[in-house]
């Protein structure tokens, strides 16, 4: 199994689910802004390596552009995957659940997780997230909904699976 996630200044959002799940490999995507972040997430960087006993990734990404995080993202996805979508920037978390929920190189969405602490607690938390053809307005006569918005501006270029059902319907 494969864990791709996304990172920020935080290791432990990717240490967590590194102990529980196990995988053989681990993708970690992160990014910075300034001279600051980068030192924050070179020290998060750092304490992974140093705790991880699996065969690690780091997959630097502009964390404010949806369109390098998906190019970059993608090229990681694989049917044993799992999208731990915890740190990182919200664009870089839209950017892996968008990856994993249409299933880009399956032909299903690949689980997506978040750890979540509460009291003290830190556990793992699947994100139920079902897609139904219906529900993104796939519908001839629906020509303008916002998910084809969506799906026109992240998807279309990229030649996905849901992209090619977009420009067929």
């Amino acid at each position: 199994m494969k864990l791709l996630s996304t990172m920020g200044w935080s290791a432990d959002v990717v240490l967590h689910p590194l102990s529980v799940l196990k995988p053989e490999q681990a993708v970690i995507f992160y990014g910075t802004s300034d001279d600051d972040s980068r030192q924050k997430v070179e020290a998060a960087m750092d304490k992974i390596k140093n705790n991880a006993k699996m065969a690690l990734k780091f997959v630097e990404v502009n964390p404010f552009s949806l369109e390098d995080c998906i190019e970059k993202m993608r090229p990681e996805l694989t049917e044993d995957s799992i999208a731990n979508i915890t740190g990182g920037t919200k664009l870089m978390s839209f950017a892996l659940a968008l990856l994993a929920t249409y299933g880009y190189y399956t032909d299903g969405a690949i689980p997506v997780i978040y750890v979540v602490t509460k009291g003290g607690t830190t556990e793992l938390k699947r994100i139920p997230i079902v897609v139904d053809e219906m529900d993104l307005g796939f519908k001839k006569n629906k020509k303008n909904t916002i998910m084809r918005q969506i799906l026109q501006y992240c998807m279309i270029k990229e030649k996905s699976y849901l992209a090619r059902r977009y420009e067929q319907s």
